[in-house]
């Protein structure tokens, strides 16, 4: 294998590797914006409940 081809292996290598990192960064990030968005359901409808006694207790 010449220097050339030696280089290109490892620049496809590299490639691949930060390729699979941006798909484990991108589900990852998808995770976290589902909790947040349970997290600001969640704060919704304390809230909610929250306004609720609020008016029962008025």
């Amino acid at each position: 294998m010449s220097g050339r081809d030696a280089a290109l292996s490892a620049w496809r290598a590299a490639k691949s590797g930060c390729e699979d990192a941006l798909s484990a960064w991108t589900a990852a990030m998808s995770g976290c914006e589902a909790a947040l968005s349970a997290w600001r359901a969640a704060m919704s409808g304390r809230d909610d409940a929250l306004s609720a006694w609020t008016v029962a207790m008025s």
